[in-house]
């Protein structure tokens, strides 16, 4: 590949990442524009899913302190038996 040709690709790929981050910030803005809290706790929720995916998380209340649910939010493969009917087997 000659200097120009690999020079125009890194062009080209910065205008199209350029391009794409610029998208997706109009579409973020007309959604927080739209309805801000619901944005703000998905891109909270997001946040939580994606950039903490490996720690823990705790819900604790402000009102009731010696209470702290732990949930495991994570997702399991669908096994073949947990969506069998089995209920209707031999019938």
């Amino acid at each position: 590949m000659s200097i120009e040709a690999a020079a125009q690709a890194y062009k080209d790929e910065k205008i199209s990442i350029a391009r794409a981050e610029s998208d997706r910030y109009r579409q973020q803005l007309t959604a927080y524009r739209a309805m801000p809290q619901m944005f703000k706790l998905r891109t909270y929720l997001d946040f939580l899913e994606n950039d903490c995916g490996d720690l823990r998380k705790y819900i604790t209340s402000s009102s009731m302190e010696s209470i702290i649910y732990e949930l495991n939010l994570e997702e399991r493969a669908l096994s073949l038996m947990d969506s069998a009917d089995l209920g209707n087997l031999g019938k």
